[in-house]
């Protein structure tokens, strides 16, 4: 018997529990007045954009290529190219997104260990510069501080006020 590690998908609880967080994240973004900005990012109807987030989620965790078997390499940083995404929208997707991973139930564990690359990612598919933080950061720039982003990702369930506050207390690191 191997003491194989399980991957990300696994441990969130595979397609199930992944279709459960894409669902309750649009769901969010449909029913709060908090996300109203990222809304209006998404057009009309979200309904394709939920589909390609479920099929990103699966590789990305680890499971199956949805994405990739569907429409080749990811390519997120052009795909979103022609969305107008500042620092709101960015700070809403991730707040949105939190959100949904505590109201799922997901592990405070699990949090920890994919929220940063979560922000990561939605940094990096800003689009438009910010007076303060200017252009949009790389992945790998954003990692460079585990701690800096913990603390972000803290603020935003503050503001956002997410449910889910305490996952992100990074009091004492």
């Amino acid at each position: 018997m191997t003491n194989a590690v399980k991957t990300l998908y696994e441990r969130i609880g595979a397609a199930e529990k992944i279709h459960d967080l894409v669902t309750r994240f649009y769901d969010l973004m449909e029913l709060e007045p908090k996300y109203h900005k990222l809304r209006t990012v998404h057009g009309s109807t979200v309904q394709e954009a939920s589909h390609r987030l479920y099929q990103f989620l699966s590789g990305w965790t680890g499971g199956p290529q949805l994405y990739q078997e569907a429409h080749g390499h990811p390519r997120l940083r052009s795909r979103h190219s022609s969305f107008k995404i500042g620092t709101t929208e960015r700070d809403q997707w991730v707040a949105c997104f939190m959100q949904a991973w505590y109201e799922c139930g997901l592990s405070k564990e699990l949090a920890h260990e994919c929220m940063p690359s979560i922000y990561a990612l939605a940094e990096w598919m800003r689009t438009l510069p910010d007076a303060q933080e200017g252009d949009a950061k790389p992945p790998i720039h954003t990692h460079a501080s585990p701690h800096t982003c913990l603390q972000k990702i803290s603020q935003l369930a503050q503001t956002y006020q997410t449910g889910g506050v305490w996952i992100f207390d990074t009091a004492g690191q």
